[in-house]
């Protein structure tokens, strides 16, 4: 559904018809609020029918056309539904119970009363108010699309005039070429984001520069002698500098996602809670003037548009943690640099939390963790008289992994993080049972000096390039497609069906080359590498 809006002129007179008609809009919504609050078991089919008894009890209710009405009943269902599903939620705090309208700025109307010209530029409102034909003024053009693709229009009243918006039935989608890169996104106040390249954009801030001048006009406003002419010019120019900003930060964030998008094949982010984060009496209106939520919006609609991977993850300790080897590292806000005590990185702090926001991203697209059973067991690990086992792949004849060390098998197994909740952790690596365990365990042996460093981890995956494997990953499905690159963090390939998958190389437990069946063993991680 595209949503597109032209600029309406017109004469005063017909202005004065507009705002007649969205005052009729907001009197029927305010009289279905109040038969809700009034009666018990009111349903949506009942508010629709109160709208049809309002036009014939009111003069004024019945110049609206019909399905206008219905659309105002509709916006006061919608309040309803919004409070019901609140109270069925699990959420704390207070309920949006149902408010009456005091200012509504805009009237809805369905695929009746309005009229477009065959130019498009010009368009005649039919029902009993007097609106007439309004001239519109707009950067795209409505010939594109036929009239019966238009659901709904909106006349929308602001502080620089009046809009006409038209709800178009129609789906974008842009097909572009693959980037092959993906990028984590750490957002903050001191910049508006850092991605894991090290990349920063700068925070904008549009209502601290435009404060001096809001300050000055609301000074005006209440100098002002109220409900006179002039303080409703001061309110009207107030309006519109608030109006300005709004759109700038519109601007800023629309721009800005679809470069983003359009730029990688996976974005991560961090699932940021603003509505509780601006409860902070300190931080509440730079959290507010950053507009975070505005720009999620667009991320994720231009995902849609253009066929990316958008991924929300959790922001608990992305910047406490340490990027290179997990390290918690306590740090106050006021400390802008990360440095490790284990392995000694020093990286500035959003830096390090992108990275730890793509490490996360990469380990949970297209595959879910799978919940254990009463056993412990779950779709890729399994107990086994031995120990653990991995419970088989997609295809059949490719073995199965075998974890051997200091666990008791008859403990129940339940993955936490990157431990087994079964007392204690696993002391060795999984080891890879294919036919003869001795030749298996004799070729791990032989790899053992290039696993202890990640550096000799990407040199064994690189031998894999270009070729046909079979992939288990820790608390993921199993994955066989073409190696394509081995970058630092991530595993580049192709799976069966074309696409484009990435895996976090901290999730790779076994490789094995596939060929006609006959699967040759390839390595596994140390234990210290997972």
């Amino acid at each position: 559904m595209l949503v597109l809006e032209d600029k309406a002129y017109g004469k005063a007179e017909q202005f004065r018809a507009v705002e007649k008609a969205i005052r009729t809009a907001q009197f029927i919504r305010n009289k279905c609020i109040r038969l809700w609050m009034d009666s018990r078991g009111v349903g949506k089919s009942d508010l629709s029918a109160y709208s049809a008894a309002l036009a014939k009890e009111f003069q004024f209710a019945g110049r609206l056309i019909s399905m206008a009405r219905q659309a105002a009943a509709e916006r006061a269902w919608s309040a309803i539904a919004r409070f019901y599903a609140a109270c069925k939620g699990q959420k704390p705090g207070k309920k949006p119970y149902p408010r009456f309208k005091k200012n509504s700025r805009s009237v809805e109307y369905k695929t009746s009363g309005w009229r477009l010209a065959e130019d498009r530029k010009r368009i005649t409102f039919t029902d009993g108010n007097g609106i007439g034909t309004l001239k519109l003024k707009g950067t795209r053009d409505l010939s594109c699309f036929a009239l019966d693709e238009i659901k709904r229009v909106w006349l929308i009243c602001r502080a620089d005039g009046y809009y006409v918006q038209f709800a178009v039935a129609v789906e974008r989608r842009e097909s572009i070429v693959p980037t092959q890169s993906c990028v984590g996104l750490d957002m903050g106040l001191e910049s508006f984001y850092t991605d894991s390249r090290g990349n920063k954009v700068e925070n904008p801030r549009f209502l601290r520069k435009a404060e001096a001048k809001i300050k000055r006009l609301q000074r005006t406003v209440s100098r002002r002698e109220k409900g006179g002419k002039n303080c409703g010019k001061a309110r009207n120019l107030l309006a519109k500098a608030h109006l300005k900003v709004q759109r700038q930060r519109k601007d800023f964030a629309a721009k800005l996602a679809r470069c983003v998008v359009r730029s990688h094949d996976l974005v991560a982010f961090e699932d940021l809670q603003v509505r509780n984060m601006v409860k902070s009496g300190t931080l509440s209106k730079s959290i507010s003037d950053a507009a975070w939520s505005l720009f999620r919006r667009w991320l994720e609609y231009y995902g849609v548009v253009y066929g990316r991977v958008i991924v929300p993850v959790p922001p608990q300790y992305t910047s406490q943690n340490c990027s290179r080897c997990g390290t918690p590292v306590a740090k106050a806000l006021s400390e802008r640099t990360h440095r490790c005590s284990r392995c000694g990185l020093v990286l500035d702090r959003d830096h390090n939390a992108a990275l730890n926001i793509l490490q996360r991203g990469l380990g949970t697209v297209g595959w879910g963790t799978p919940e254990p059973n009463a056993w412990g067991e779950t779709d890729l690990y399994r107990r086994t008289g031995d120990g653990l086992a991995a419970s088989g792949f997609v295809e059949p004849g490719i073995p199965w992994l075998q974890a051997v060390g200091s666990v008791k098998s008859t403990a129940p197994f339940h993955r936490i993080g990157r431990s087994w909740s079964n007392g204690q952790r696993l002391d060795r690596c999984f080891r890879l049972m294919i036919g003869d365990q001795a030749s298996a365990h004799s070729e791990r042996t032989a790899c053992d000096h290039k696993r202890r460093s990640r550096a000799g981890m990407n040199e064994l995956l690189s031998q894999f390039i270009g070729k046909r494997v079979d992939i288990a990953c820790l608390g993921m499905a199993n994955i066989r497609g073409e190696v394509l690159a081995v970058d630092e963090r991530v595993l580049r390939l192709k799976d069966c069906d074309g696409r484009i998958c990435y895996v976090a190389l901290d999730k790779v437990v076994a490789v094995w080359e596939a060929r006609d069946n006959e699967h040759r063993a390839g390595f596994v991680p140390p234990k210290n590498e997972r």
